[in-house]
């Protein structure tokens, strides 16, 4: 059987979609300003004359994918996109007034002036190795950028005020050789750790300082470890990262493979596939806690509360197959420790004239991932005297949360080593009693501000089987979650404090009795570290209706690069009357980038703010409501949210339709969606001619080949309302008092 760990101390896999967040995130954090500008010269043919004709470019780098394919080479393949300016520089050429008299020509002009410019995207290909970026953390890949080389550029325009002469010029050398090694030149000049394409893969340091349990909290001992030596493989749709430690471990290369789906399968499966796999070599683990640490961890009191535990020394720490009563055997770890427990806590102070008793202690204990905690479950313990339940775990704790075990879940070892000296030194007894650790949490990739990936650990396997030798491995599966959603934020406005909004909301509701606000502020933030903010497919389409109707004042469809993109303000007293009750603004944002045919959708909310009538729903004569229908699309079947027209209520005029949904028995939960009982029309009665699309045309028109006809539309007036006139006729509405 292969072996997840292929015979390292630990590997990672990462999946393709990770790497290429990762690779997007650094992008966006760290190469906002980073510009390469270039200058060629093209002839070009006006009126039968050629003319020598300067552009000018300014680029930025905005995306960057890989594509993982299985391979001895160690090349990846990378497409991007630069988004470059371009700048016709008619400087050099004084006849083109003669010739295009309708243009003005600048005397002066620089690379990205807005003039007679035009803005063009720059498609390449990219083949460049990974390497290993040692953050300070851990291991993390990042593009070797020095040996990255464009193989094929493609030029496309997306808008341009040059005359349509010059276009083909430009576009030829925004695709040309010159570009192609100015490109090559801006990606050499960049650090390999400006793009880095993963998390924390592997630790890249095993050396850190313990200190003593009691104040003044003293360096206990060090441990001294050789630097892991880091190798990394490509695979289908991931890639394998794996250290080897000097006089431990030597693993074999062309063993290392992809376990998570192997893994996914002994457990059941999961309705999440893995974008992490970590496995570690617990022998490398148990020849590491042997050879560098309990050597070391030796002749300290453990605790400094009554009775102090005073360790002499750690005799073994073994990973094995232990049984249970419960069970026969299962993969564990055994710890046996020689300790004196003191029955004077003064013995902390000074160990003459106190009385204590040595114990060898034997703590077995299991390894388990629950509710997103791994954590340790002590099974039993050998001694000769009782000791509190808590030293017992304390022990335990004391012999396993240590550094090594960050092994287990490397892209948190920031958290782990680098604060082994509080964990394993200060809080040993709150370790004792949490002994477990959060896995299920948001972490920000090294070095950057945003955004914050949420983890959720899937599964925890340990296995420990055969002999001669025997085979020794932790693996744990873990997926992230869409980067988007744990960053962007959307807030609506009505008052003094903003509402916070739920992401891709649908209909979410702020409701006010009897008028509307004169103002609704809409605005989504922290978006930055998501995507290059100059990244001109990124777009924000905003869309204001009131009563169903487009106001065309609040709504915009905009590049995310441009200002005041990200909020909208409405202002509800310019196009109605916000002191009427039963009125419904509805503004709607929807991020999405979009590029040759293809849209991506990123974030699509939409808040609905109501003026509601705070009367009983009884006396309110009239009702809408909306359901889910089903159909086929003609490629497969799809599920839709249908609102209905506006009905009269039954008794009040309503046809045989309009009470389908009032009675709460009819609110079937997988058709009824919600209801809505209101006292006015969304619009004056005056204009139902115009808004027949809006109401039901038997309620209101006596069928849909009807037209308006006082004895079709009198209703039940709650509101002391009496007349009104239609087309020049007096039209009587039944008053409350008849």
């Amino acid at each position: 059987m292969a072996l997840p760990h292929a015979g390292y101390a630990g590997v990672a896999i990462v999946s393709e979609e990770l790497v290429n967040f990762a690779l997007n995130t650094y992008l966006a954090n760290f190469l906002d300003n980073q510009h390469v500008q270039w200058q060629w010269t093209s002839p070009v043919t006006i009126n039968g004359s050629t003319l020598s004709t300067t552009f000018s470019a300014d680029a930025t780098l905005i995306s960057l994918a890989a594509s993982l394919k299985a391979s001895n080479n160690q090349n990846v393949s990378f497409l991007g996109r630069f988004y470059a300016k371009a700048f016709l520089d008619l400087s050099l050429v004084p006849s083109f007034n003669a010739a295009h008299v309708a243009f003005t020509i600048p005397k002066q002009v620089g690379p990205i002036e807005t003039g007679l410019d035009a803005e063009a995207l720059i498609e390449f290909s990219l083949t460049a190795p990974l390497v290993a970026v040692s953050s300070g953390q851990g291991y993390q890949f990042g593009v070797d950028t020095q040996n990255a080389w464009i193989t094929s550029i493609t030029a496309h325009l997306i808008s341009t005020t040059l005359p349509y002469e010059y276009l083909s010029a430009l576009q030829d050398g925004l695709q040309a050789p010159l570009t192609q090694q100015v490109l090559n030149t801006f990606l050499h000049n960049l650090p390999p750790s400006t793009l880095r394409a993963s998390v924390i893969t592997t630790p890249d340091s095993f050396s850190y300082d313990v200190v003593r349990p009691q104040p003044p909290y003293p360096r206990w001992f060090s441990v001294s470890a050789p630097t892991p030596q880091f190798t990394w493989k490509q695979l289908d749709g991931a890639v394998i990262a794996a250290i080897d430690m000097p006089g431990f471990t030597s693993g074999s290369w062309q063993d290392l493979w992809d376990f998570r789906e192997d893994e996914l399968r002994a457990f059941g499966g999961s309705i999440y596939f893995p974008d992490l796999g970590s496995a570690i070599n617990m022998q490398f683990l148990q020849d590491f806690v042997q050879r560098q640490i309990i050597p070391n961890m030796r002749d300290g009191f453990l605790t400094n509360t009554f009775p102090p535990i005073y360790l002499h020394q750690i005799n073994r720490f073994e990973v094995k197959s232990i049984s249970t009563p419960e069970e026969a055997s299962r993969p564990g770890v055994e710890v046996e420790c020689f300790v004196t427990v003191y029955t004077d806590e003064s013995a902390l102070f000074d160990l003459n004239g106190t009385s204590g008793v040595d114990v060898t202690v034997t703590i077995r204990g299991f390894l388990s991932l629950r509710n997103g905690r791994l954590g340790f479950t002590v099974t039993g313990t050998d001694y000769d005297v009782h000791l509190p339940l808590a030293v017992e775990i304390t022990l335990f704790a004391l012999a396993l949360v240590l550094p090594p075990a960050s092994f287990l879940v490397p892209f948190l070892a920031q958290d782990l080593i680098r604060n082994a000296e509080a964990d394993a030194g200060v809080n040993l007894q709150i370790l004792g009693e949490r002994n477990s650790f959060d896995l299920s949490q948001d972490i920000l990739l090294p070095d950057t501000v945003a955004p914050a990936f949420h983890l959720r650990p899937l599964i925890w396997d340990n296995e420990v089987f055969g002999e001669n030798p025997t085979a020794k491995y932790g693996v744990l599966l873990a997926n992230f979650e869409p980067w988007y959603v744990a960053s962007l934020q959307f807030y609506a406005q009505t008052g003094p404090n903003p509402v916070s909004i739920p992401l891709n909301a649908d209909r979410f509701y702020i409701s006010q009795p009897w008028v509307l606000p004169y103002i609704v502020f809409c605005y989504f933030t922290n978006y930055q570290g998501l995507f290059q903010p100059h990244d001109p497919t990124l777009r924000v389409r905003w869309q204001t209706f009131a009563n169903d109707n487009l106001i065309a004042m609040g709504s915009k469809d905009v590049a995310l690069r441009d200002a005041l993109s990200t909020s909208m303000q409405v202002s509800i007293y310019r196009f109605m009357n916000p002191n009427k009750p039963d009125q419904d603004i509805r503004i709607s944002c929807r991020l999405y980038r979009q590029l040759a045919g293809q849209t991506e959708e990123i974030m699509n909310t939409t808040v609905h703010v109501l003026s509601y009538d705070p009367s009983d729903d009884s006396v309110k004569p009239y009702v809408q409501w909306s359901h889910y229908v089903k159909y086929f699309d003609g490629y497969r079947p799809v599920t839709r949210r249908r609102v209905s027209k506006i009905h009269k209520a039954p008794g009040k005029g309503g046809c045989r339709f309009s009470g389908q949904f009032l009675l709460p028995r009819m609110h079937n939960k997988g058709k009824f969606y919600s209801i809505r009982r209101f006292t006015g029309l969304p619009f004056d009665f005056a204009e139902i001619e115009k808004h027949r699309d809006l109401v039901c045309p038997y309620c209101f028109f006596g069928g849909p080949d009807k037209h308006y006809h006082p004895q079709y539309n009198e209703i039940a007036d709650y509101t002391g309302v009496v007349s009104r006139r239609w087309e020049g006729k007096s039209i009587t509405w039944q008053g409350a008092g008849g």
